[in-house]
């Protein structure tokens, strides 16, 4: 495609991290048929590990002070500034509600926003806040578009795109053998990513299974209280903290069993990373979870905020080598069928070719 042809997208995260929004705006701009329609920049917080992960990446990037704040006064007259300039067709937000407010001002653009996370709060004024500002808000799951749509945000901005992988990254490499099951979980460590219901169960997975170890890779607020706990029920010695760790998918290779213990989860992108390692994996039944596994085809489903069902199933999949195979022989395929980064790719193109459509009949 020529380069005008292409449609012009800033993209804005108020995510200093790189954690799920980060790996999403990484994995949609490196998608081949993303990059051959689109002409991007990337605004973020600078410092921080996303900003290095984008310039590692030779993607154009502006910096942002403040960061991790999704209000911030100070930037929207550079935001303003940095769209007018660019003549942006499309601004794409990841959390930045200060860009949506700056892509407003500028008549001839467009917004879309992709929600993160589950949780609504503020009830009409959010609903309000949601119609406004947005042309189209790309949904990662049913849940989160359930969510939004009860909260009375206008059906006909709202997008169902499942968030995608790009499973090469993860089926290239060399599964290695440990002398002991090597039970993972990767994600940041706070209160709704649901590690302490994990750890709690592993004194129950460690009397049937002695040698079972747990690693969890990714760093947060929690991480304190969570090595207390470790040592509070017992299982410190068994419990490796990794901290944030950019080779997950060598990580994965060396492990036999994922699980994902969230207590709210709008859809899952380290859960799709393990089934594309072709990993056994059990998650909670929470959010977008049980719209990417099906239970006892690709996965086990549990109850969230239950120590005793996540020790069991845990317990179930090691305790039978058939089941684990199964389980993981189906989970890769479900990876690499529905949730491939192309596909990702072609939606959220689709979405701003109706954003841009809908700029069409306003101005």
């Amino acid at each position: 495609m020529h380069e005008r042809d292409r449609i012009r997208v800033l993209h804005v995260s108020s995510d200093s991290n790189f954690a799920g929004a980060g790996r999403y705006i990484l994995t949609l701009l490196l998608e081949p048929v993303y990059r051959d329609n689109v002409h991007v920049e990337v605004a973020a917080p600078m410092p921080g590990a996303l900003w290095d992960e984008l310039g590692e990446h030779n993607i154009r990037r502006t910096a942002l002070g403040g960061g991790d704040r999704s209000i911030d006064p100070v930037q929207l007259p550079k935001l303003c500034a940095l769209i007018r300039s660019n003549r942006y067709q499309i601004v794409h937000t990841h959390g930045s509600l200060t860009a949506r407010i700056a892509a407003r001002l500028v008549s001839s653009t467009r917004i879309v926003a992709t929600k993160h996370t589950m949780g609504t709060t503020g009830g009409r004024a959010l609903s309000l806040v949601q119609n406004l500002l947005a042309d189209k808000i790309i949904c990662p799951s049913r849940a989160v578009l359930n969510e939004l749509e009860s909260a009375g945000v206008d059906r006909r901005k709202l997008a169902l795109v499942y968030s995608g992988i790009d499973t090469r990254a993860f089926t290239q490499q060399v599964r290695g053998q440990y002398e002991r099951p090597i039970i993972m979980c990767s994600g940041r460590l706070e209160p709704e990513k649901g590690h302490r219901y994990l750890i709690s169960a592993m004194p129950e997975v460690l009397s049937s299974i002695p040698s079972a170890e747990l690693w969890l890779a990714g760093e947060g607020s929690q991480r304190d209280s969570l090595e207390h706990l470790a040592h509070e029920v017992g299982c410190a010695q068994n419990v490796r903290f990794l901290g944030f760790r950019r080779d997950i998918p060598a990580l994965l290779a060396k492990t036999t069993l994922f699980v994902l213990p969230s207590c709210e989860e709008a859809f899952g992108l380290s859960l799709l990373e393990a089934m594309a390692s072709a990993l056994a994996v059990v998650a909670t039944d929470t959010g977008g979870i049980p719209e990417i596994i099906t239970h006892m085809h690709d996965g086990l489903l549990v109850p969230a905020r239950s120590p005793k069902h996540i020790a069991d199933a845990v317990v179930s999949i090691l305790k039978q080598p058939e089941l684990q195979r199964k389980l993981a022989h189906n989970a890769a395929l479900t990876a690499k069928q529905r949730f491939g980064s192309e596909n990702q790719a072609r939606m959220t193109l689709q979405c701003y070719r109706e954003a841009l459509r809908s700029g069409e009949k306003v101005d």
